[in-house]
Parts: structure tokens; sequence; C-alpha cells
């Protein structure tokens, strides 16, 4: 049939890598165990059910042991440190607002952060918006999957470009500026 099919253990590296963080922006707490749960609730494979209802617990547990020191884990913790480097008292503007990005803005206050966002869900659809800033650094906080989301990110970049001192981006998928300092650099995920 032509369509290549995953066996269970590769199915469970794939996740637990995702799960884990180790491929992901995406704050690790119960959002991803959350989410095994609505997969469980589809899912027609007993063996798939099997394993995701075993990464959940993993992932819990995984959770839980981190207590207070979980927001050490989360990718976004190093937006403070590249900014002081990249653009040193500059204010920070972010792309996308998702609860990673608005639970990082809410615990660093001292810094000055401004989030563009295109939820329409909660009311705070932005990005036609201009940012009433003379200069600011950037942070693309979103993976980039669809053409709008990208038409997007072109336009702000066309109408802000000037602005922009630095620019970090968290997606590996796509370079938002050639000066760009990449979150995943390091990891070679761009080559990927």
């Amino acid at each position: 049939s032509g369509v290549k099919r995953m066996d269970l253990d590769a199915l469970r590296r794939e996740l637990a890598v995702w799960g884990y963080g180790l491929r992901s922006t995406m704050l690790f707490d119960d959002a991803i165990a959350f989410q095994m749960t609505l997969l469980l609730e589809h899912c027609l494979s007993n063996g798939v059910r099997i394993v995701l209802a075993e990464l959940k617990q993993q992932f819990q547990a995984f959770h839980r042991s981190l207590g207070d020191q979980q927001h050490l884990t989360w990718p976004f913790e190093v937006v403070e440190r590249w900014a002081a480097h990249a653009a040193p008292g500059m204010p920070i503007v972010f792309l996308g607002g998702h609860r990673a990005v608005k639970d990082f803005v809410g615990r660093h206050p001292e810094l000055r952060c401004c989030v563009v966002s295109d939820c329409r869900k909660r009311g705070d659809y932005s990005y036609g918006k201009k940012v009433e800033l003379d200069e600011f650094a950037l942070v693309n906080a979103i993976y980039r999957t669809k053409r709008l989301q990208l038409t997007r990110l072109r336009a702000f970049m066309e109408r802000h470009d000037a602005h922009v001192t630095a620019v970090l981006n968290y997606d590996p998928n796509i370079a938002v500026r050639e000066d760009e300092w990449s979150y995943f650099a390091a990891h070679e995920e761009k080559q990927e």
C-alpha cells in the first residue's frame, strides 16, 4: 500500500521523545498527559492504547518528580539569558501566546514583554496590529505548520523588521530572519 507503518516500540520511542520535551518547545506538564487521555479515548488499537496509557503514567510521574524545580526545565527560560546577551534592555515581543509563553511572562514581571497571538478563541488576535515599540527583541514561539501561519509571520516581519534588534526562533523548520538565533541549533534539528 506504500504506507510506512510504525511498530509499537517505535511509537513508544517517538512519543517519549516528544513527551519528555526532547524535540519540543512544549511546556512539560499535565497538558501532555491530558493529550494522551484524548488519544486513548479515540484509539481503536488495544496495543496502541496500552502504550499510550503507560506513557501517560510515566509523563505524570516525571512531571511530579520535578516539583518546585519544574520551571527550570521549560524551554522559554532561556529567553531571559538570550535577551540579556543579544538585546540588553530591549522589550521582548513573543509571537505566539500559548500557555508556556503566558506562564513565562507571568513569572518574569521584571522583563518588558508583549505577546502577539493569533488565538481568536481567547480574543487576543493581534497579528495584523502594529507593535508600538521603536525597538524590540523578537521570540518566535510557534511551530508554523500551516501556510496561513507562515503568511502571518512574513507579514509581521515586513511591518516590523526595522524595529527588531534580535530574533530567537523556536521553530526548527523555518528561518524568521537570516541573523536569527535558533533554540534548536545546538540540537541540529534544523537539519533533521
